[in-house]
């Protein structure tokens, strides 16, 4: 003799199990599927940058590991790029890369003035900008203090103000847009921490323990 009451128990204990079956199974294919499509934006759209000296300080530090999209090349106002071909080349002929912010755009006219910087965008008033933690912006060591930019010209600064605290469009003038290796978002900035421990403890071993 059957027990009906038992059965119909043993039949409700499995559509639970099959129920929590089908939650988990959705649950990890979607976590498989988010992390092959960060793998492929990882590979595809973004990359690696340590950042090598102080001159973007208090916002970036010497050694701070970003990820930067290599793909976008037409950087905002105000967000922070990497340039190539500024300083020369290295010792293998690659270009050296530096890590900068942008202030102006084609058609803004950038000022120094009294230690302050100012942007003025065309068909608007002028605008102060923030000195990103120093209390003084540094004139350039040239007698030029406004910079009007052509069609194809970027300005831009390290967010390090002091005294030879970055070599930028102060010294060098404006860059082009070719110039421009790629845009570092402000997710990347915001999670620089993380990226920097996992880097240099996770990944790093890794390669080096398989011999890359």
């Amino acid at each position: 003799m059957f027990d009906n009451e038992n059965l119909q128990l043993n039949i409700e204990e499995v559509k639970r199990q099959n129920k929590k079956f089908v939650v988990w199974t959705v649950v990890l294919s979607f976590l498989c599927v988010v992390l092959i499509a960060v793998s492929v934006l990882n590979v595809t759209v973004f990359d690696i940058v340590i950042v090598d000296g102080t001159s973007m300080s208090q916002t970036l530090l010497n050694g701070d590991v970003l990820r930067y999209n290599k793909v976008n090349k037409n950087p905002s106002r105000d967000e922070i790029v990497i340039i190539k071909g500024v300083i020369g080349k290295d010792e293998d002929g690659n270009d050296r890369w530096i890590i900068k912010r942008v202030i102006g755009l084609p058609g803004d006219k950038v000022e120094i003035i009294d230690g302050k910087v100012y942007r003025t965008e065309q068909g608007k008033e002028r605008e102060e900008l923030s000195n990103y933690g120093h209390a003084y912006t540094y004139p350039p060591y040239s007698e030029q203090t406004v910079w009007e930019l052509g069609e194809n010209e970027i300005f831009y600064l390290g967010d390090n103000r002091e005294p030879f605290g970055s070599s930028d469009s102060r010294v060098f003038g404006p860059c082009t847009y070719e110039d421009i290796v790629g845009v570092v978002p402000a997710f990347s900035v915001s999670i620089k921490g993380i990226t920097t421990f996992m880097q240099k403890n996770i990944v790093m071993p890794i390669k080096s323990f398989l011999g890359n």
